[in-house]
Protein backbone atom coordinates (compact mmCIF):
# COMPACT_ATOMS: atom_id res chain seq x y z
CA UNK A 1 0.00 0.00 0.00
CA UNK A 2 1.03 3.63 -0.50
CA UNK A 3 -0.46 6.77 1.01
CA UNK A 4 -0.02 10.09 -0.79
CA UNK A 5 1.06 13.06 1.34
CA UNK A 6 -1.52 15.85 1.01
CA UNK A 7 0.99 18.67 1.57
CA UNK A 8 2.28 18.23 -1.97
CA UNK A 9 -0.91 19.74 -3.44
CA UNK A 10 0.44 23.21 -2.69
CA UNK A 11 3.41 22.44 -4.95
CA UNK A 12 1.36 21.12 -7.84
CA UNK A 13 1.45 17.47 -6.85
CA UNK A 14 -1.36 14.92 -6.92
CA UNK A 15 -0.92 12.70 -3.83
CA UNK A 16 -3.25 9.98 -5.10
CA UNK A 17 -1.63 9.81 -8.54
CA UNK A 18 1.84 9.61 -7.01
CA UNK A 19 0.85 6.70 -4.77
CA UNK A 20 -0.84 4.87 -7.64
CA UNK A 21 2.16 5.34 -9.93
CA UNK A 22 4.55 4.03 -7.27
CA UNK A 23 2.46 0.93 -6.63
CA UNK A 24 2.06 0.38 -10.35
CA UNK A 25 5.85 0.43 -10.68
CA UNK A 26 6.17 -2.06 -7.83
CA UNK A 27 3.60 -4.35 -9.45
CA UNK A 28 5.41 -4.29 -12.77
CA UNK A 29 8.71 -4.97 -11.04
CA UNK A 30 7.21 -7.93 -9.16
CA UNK A 31 5.71 -9.42 -12.32
CA UNK A 32 8.71 -8.85 -14.57
CA UNK A 33 10.29 -11.98 -15.95
CA UNK A 34 13.94 -12.46 -14.91
CA UNK A 35 16.38 -12.15 -17.80
CA UNK A 36 17.64 -15.43 -19.22
CA UNK A 37 14.89 -17.56 -17.66
CA UNK A 38 13.81 -20.55 -19.74
CA UNK A 39 10.94 -22.67 -18.52
CA UNK A 40 9.74 -25.73 -20.41
CA UNK A 41 6.12 -26.49 -19.59
CA UNK A 42 3.23 -28.06 -21.44
CA UNK A 43 1.04 -25.10 -20.66
CA UNK A 44 1.90 -21.46 -21.35
CA UNK A 45 -0.20 -20.47 -18.35
CA UNK A 46 1.68 -22.85 -16.06
CA UNK A 47 4.98 -21.57 -17.44
CA UNK A 48 3.97 -17.97 -16.74
CA UNK A 49 2.82 -18.84 -13.21
CA UNK A 50 6.05 -20.70 -12.57
CA UNK A 51 8.14 -17.70 -13.63
CA UNK A 52 6.10 -15.29 -11.56
CA UNK A 53 6.22 -17.46 -8.45
CA UNK A 54 9.98 -17.97 -8.68
CA UNK A 55 10.38 -14.24 -9.16
CA UNK A 56 8.14 -13.58 -6.15
CA UNK A 57 10.15 -15.96 -3.96
CA UNK A 58 13.37 -14.10 -4.79
CA UNK A 59 11.79 -10.72 -4.08
CA UNK A 60 10.25 -12.03 -0.87
CA UNK A 61 13.67 -11.98 0.75
CA UNK A 62 13.83 -8.20 0.43
CA UNK A 63 10.67 -6.21 -0.34
CA UNK A 64 12.79 -3.09 0.09
CA UNK A 65 14.45 -3.97 -3.24
CA UNK A 66 11.00 -4.23 -4.80
CA UNK A 67 10.14 -0.76 -3.47
CA UNK A 68 13.39 0.56 -4.93
CA UNK A 69 12.62 -1.01 -8.33
CA UNK A 70 9.10 0.42 -8.31
CA UNK A 71 10.35 3.91 -7.42
CA UNK A 72 12.96 3.74 -10.15
CA UNK A 73 10.42 2.61 -12.75
CA UNK A 74 8.09 5.44 -11.77
CA UNK A 75 10.86 8.01 -12.24
CA UNK A 76 11.74 6.55 -15.64
CA UNK A 77 8.20 6.88 -16.97
CA UNK A 78 7.97 8.10 -20.56
CA UNK A 79 5.68 10.89 -19.35
CA UNK A 80 8.12 11.97 -16.68
CA UNK A 81 7.89 11.35 -12.94
CA UNK A 82 4.87 12.79 -11.15
CA UNK A 83 5.39 15.50 -8.53
CA UNK A 84 4.48 14.45 -5.01
CA UNK A 85 5.32 12.12 -2.20
CA UNK A 86 3.93 9.10 -0.38
CA UNK A 87 4.59 6.56 2.32
CA UNK A 88 4.69 2.85 1.47
CA UNK A 89 4.36 -0.55 3.11
CA UNK A 90 5.02 -3.77 1.16
CA UNK A 91 4.70 -7.39 2.27
CA UNK A 92 6.07 -10.46 0.53
CA UNK A 93 5.86 -14.14 1.48
CA UNK A 94 8.55 -16.64 0.56
CA UNK A 95 6.53 -19.78 -0.14
CA UNK A 96 9.57 -22.02 0.22
CA UNK A 97 10.75 -20.89 3.65
CA UNK A 98 7.42 -19.61 5.00
CA UNK A 99 9.07 -16.33 6.00
CA UNK A 100 7.11 -13.10 5.62
CA UNK A 101 9.10 -9.94 4.86
CA UNK A 102 7.75 -6.43 5.25
CA UNK A 103 9.31 -3.13 4.17
CA UNK A 104 7.77 -0.05 5.75
CA UNK A 105 8.66 3.53 4.92
CA UNK A 106 6.75 6.27 6.72
CA UNK A 107 3.73 6.10 8.97
CA UNK A 108 1.69 3.37 7.32
CA UNK A 109 2.20 0.02 8.95
CA UNK A 110 1.77 -3.73 9.22
CA UNK A 111 0.41 -6.13 11.80
CA UNK A 112 0.64 -9.92 11.76
CA UNK A 113 -1.82 -11.74 14.01
CA UNK A 114 -2.11 -15.36 15.11
CA UNK A 115 -5.44 -15.34 16.86
CA UNK A 116 -5.17 -12.82 19.69
CA UNK A 117 -1.36 -12.90 19.55
CA UNK A 118 0.60 -10.15 17.80
CA UNK A 119 3.42 -11.83 15.85
CA UNK A 120 4.79 -8.69 14.23
CA UNK A 121 4.05 -4.99 14.48
CA UNK A 122 5.88 -2.34 12.47
CA UNK A 123 6.81 1.07 13.86
CA UNK A 124 6.17 4.41 12.15
CA UNK A 125 9.06 6.41 10.73
CA UNK A 126 8.72 10.14 11.28
CA UNK A 127 11.07 13.08 10.86
CA UNK A 128 8.88 15.03 13.27
CA UNK A 129 5.33 14.83 14.60
CA UNK A 130 2.91 14.28 11.69
CA UNK A 131 5.84 14.53 9.26
CA UNK A 132 6.50 10.99 8.01
CA UNK A 133 9.33 9.60 5.96
CA UNK A 134 8.22 9.64 2.34
CA UNK A 135 9.45 8.93 -1.15
CA UNK A 136 9.13 12.12 -3.15
CA UNK A 137 9.84 13.85 -6.44
CA UNK A 138 10.11 17.65 -6.65
CA UNK A 139 8.56 19.71 -9.46
CA UNK A 140 12.00 19.96 -11.11
CA UNK A 141 12.33 16.16 -11.14
CA UNK A 142 14.78 15.88 -8.25
CA UNK A 143 14.05 13.13 -5.75
CA UNK A 144 13.80 13.85 -2.03
CA UNK A 145 16.35 12.96 0.60
CA UNK A 146 14.49 9.85 1.75
CA UNK A 147 15.15 6.84 -0.49
CA UNK A 148 13.79 3.27 -0.41
CA UNK A 149 16.95 2.14 1.39
CA UNK A 150 15.65 3.99 4.47
CA UNK A 151 12.66 1.66 4.79
CA UNK A 152 12.60 -0.58 7.86
CA UNK A 153 12.51 -4.29 7.03
CA UNK A 154 10.83 -6.86 9.28
CA UNK A 155 10.83 -10.63 8.88
CA UNK A 156 8.94 -13.37 10.70
CA UNK A 157 8.01 -17.01 10.06
CA UNK A 158 4.27 -17.35 9.53
CA UNK A 159 1.84 -20.22 9.84
CA UNK A 160 -1.28 -21.24 7.99
CA UNK A 161 -4.18 -19.12 9.22
CA UNK A 162 -2.14 -16.07 10.27
CA UNK A 163 -3.56 -12.70 9.26
CA UNK A 164 -1.37 -10.07 7.62
CA UNK A 165 -2.80 -6.55 7.88
CA UNK A 166 -1.37 -3.52 6.05
CA UNK A 167 -2.81 -0.12 6.99
CA UNK A 168 -2.35 3.56 6.26
CA UNK A 169 -2.05 6.10 9.06
CA UNK A 170 -5.76 6.79 8.68
CA UNK A 171 -6.17 3.59 10.70
CA UNK A 172 -3.17 3.86 13.00
CA UNK A 173 -3.88 7.47 13.99
CA UNK A 174 -7.37 6.49 15.12
CA UNK A 175 -7.14 2.93 16.42
CA UNK A 176 -4.77 1.61 19.05
CA UNK A 177 -3.30 -1.80 18.24
CA UNK A 178 -5.50 -3.50 20.84
CA UNK A 179 -8.63 -2.36 19.00
CA UNK A 180 -7.35 -3.50 15.60
CA UNK A 181 -6.50 -6.86 17.15
CA UNK A 182 -9.92 -7.08 18.79
CA UNK A 183 -11.72 -6.24 15.54
CA UNK A 184 -9.75 -8.91 13.68
CA UNK A 185 -10.50 -11.41 16.45
CA UNK A 186 -14.24 -10.73 16.26
CA UNK A 187 -14.22 -11.13 12.46
CA UNK A 188 -11.59 -13.89 12.33
CA UNK A 189 -13.74 -16.49 10.54
CA UNK A 190 -14.88 -14.02 7.87
CA UNK A 191 -13.25 -13.47 4.50
CA UNK A 192 -10.20 -11.14 4.50
CA UNK A 193 -12.22 -8.55 2.53
CA UNK A 194 -14.83 -8.46 5.29
CA UNK A 195 -12.18 -8.18 8.01
CA UNK A 196 -10.57 -5.27 6.16
CA UNK A 197 -13.94 -3.54 5.75
CA UNK A 198 -14.69 -4.00 9.44
CA UNK A 199 -11.41 -2.31 10.41
CA UNK A 200 -12.05 0.50 7.90
CA UNK A 201 -15.53 1.10 9.31
CA UNK A 202 -14.23 1.17 12.87
CA UNK A 203 -11.36 3.54 12.03
CA UNK A 204 -13.73 5.85 10.15
CA UNK A 205 -16.16 5.99 13.07
CA UNK A 206 -13.30 6.87 15.44
CA UNK A 207 -11.93 9.51 13.04
CA UNK A 208 -15.24 11.39 13.23
CA UNK A 209 -15.66 11.05 16.99
CA UNK A 210 -14.49 12.97 20.03
CA UNK A 211 -12.94 9.87 21.55
CA UNK A 212 -9.28 9.84 22.57
CA UNK A 213 -7.13 8.60 19.72
CA UNK A 214 -3.45 7.71 19.23
CA UNK A 215 -3.12 10.91 17.18
CA UNK A 216 -4.58 13.19 19.86
CA UNK A 217 -2.33 11.63 22.50
CA UNK A 218 0.76 12.04 20.28
CA UNK A 219 -0.20 15.63 19.38
CA UNK A 220 -0.35 16.68 23.01
CA UNK A 221 2.90 14.86 23.76
CA UNK A 222 4.49 16.93 20.96
CA UNK A 223 3.28 20.17 22.58
CA UNK A 224 0.17 20.84 20.48
CA UNK A 225 -3.22 21.75 21.89
CA UNK A 226 -5.34 18.90 20.57
CA UNK A 227 -8.36 17.81 22.63
CA UNK A 228 -9.52 14.17 22.54
CA UNK A 229 -10.64 13.61 18.97
CA UNK A 230 -10.08 11.37 16.00
CA UNK A 231 -8.14 12.41 12.89
CA UNK A 232 -9.97 12.61 9.58
CA UNK A 233 -7.84 11.04 6.88
CA UNK A 234 -7.83 8.61 3.98
CA UNK A 235 -8.22 5.06 5.29
CA UNK A 236 -6.88 2.00 3.48
CA UNK A 237 -6.63 -1.55 4.81
CA UNK A 238 -5.38 -4.71 3.09
CA UNK A 239 -5.88 -8.06 4.82
CA UNK A 240 -4.42 -11.39 3.70
CA UNK A 241 -4.67 -14.82 5.27
CA UNK A 242 -1.72 -17.20 5.02
CA UNK A 243 -2.73 -20.42 3.29
CA UNK A 244 -0.97 -23.75 3.03
CA UNK A 245 0.00 -25.58 -0.12
CA UNK A 246 -3.22 -27.64 -0.13
CA UNK A 247 -5.29 -24.44 -0.13
CA UNK A 248 -3.26 -23.16 -3.07
CA UNK A 249 -3.94 -26.37 -4.99
CA UNK A 250 -7.64 -26.08 -4.22
CA UNK A 251 -7.52 -22.53 -5.57
CA UNK A 252 -5.90 -23.74 -8.79
CA UNK A 253 -8.60 -26.41 -9.19
CA UNK A 254 -11.24 -23.75 -8.61
CA UNK A 255 -9.73 -21.67 -11.39
CA UNK A 256 -9.91 -24.66 -13.72
CA UNK A 257 -13.57 -25.23 -12.80
CA UNK A 258 -14.54 -21.67 -13.65
CA UNK A 259 -12.59 -21.74 -16.94
CA UNK A 260 -15.30 -20.72 -19.41
CA UNK A 261 -17.23 -18.25 -17.32
CA UNK A 262 -14.11 -16.72 -15.77
CA UNK A 263 -15.86 -16.67 -12.40
CA UNK A 264 -16.18 -19.34 -9.78
CA UNK A 265 -19.64 -19.71 -8.30
CA UNK A 266 -19.80 -18.33 -4.80
CA UNK A 267 -20.87 -20.89 -2.22
CA UNK A 268 -24.04 -19.90 -0.43
CA UNK A 269 -23.67 -19.26 3.28
CA UNK A 270 -25.43 -21.70 5.58
CA UNK A 271 -27.87 -20.52 8.26
CA UNK A 272 -25.18 -21.10 10.87
CA UNK A 273 -22.64 -19.03 8.96
CA UNK A 274 -25.13 -16.20 8.51
CA UNK A 275 -25.88 -16.32 12.23
CA UNK A 276 -22.16 -16.21 13.10
CA UNK A 277 -21.64 -13.18 10.87
CA UNK A 278 -24.62 -11.40 12.43
CA UNK A 279 -23.14 -12.04 15.88
CA UNK A 280 -19.74 -10.72 14.71
CA UNK A 281 -21.39 -7.55 13.36
CA UNK A 282 -23.20 -6.96 16.65
CA UNK A 283 -19.98 -7.41 18.58
CA UNK A 284 -18.22 -4.96 16.25
CA UNK A 285 -20.99 -2.45 16.90
CA UNK A 286 -20.53 -2.97 20.62
CA UNK A 287 -16.77 -2.47 20.28
CA UNK A 288 -17.33 0.77 18.38
CA UNK A 289 -19.75 2.09 20.99
CA UNK A 290 -17.34 1.20 23.77
CA UNK A 291 -14.47 3.11 22.12
CA UNK A 292 -16.35 6.24 21.09
CA UNK A 293 -18.49 6.71 24.21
Amino acid sequence: IADGVGGWRSRGGDPAAFAWELMSGCRIAAESEPQGTVVRRRSRVRALLSRLLRRADRLAADPRSLLDSGFRRMRQSAFGPPTGGCTACLASLNRTSGVLSIANLGDSGALVLRGAQVILESRPQQIDFNYPYQLSVNPDGRIGEITPERADVYTTPVQEGDLVILMTDGVLDNLATRYIRKAAELLWDNEPQEIAQGIVNLAYALSMSEAESPFSVAARAAGFHYPPHGKEDDITVVVARVEGASANRDGEEGQKECGKSGRKKKKKATAGERSDKAIARRRMDELQRRIVR
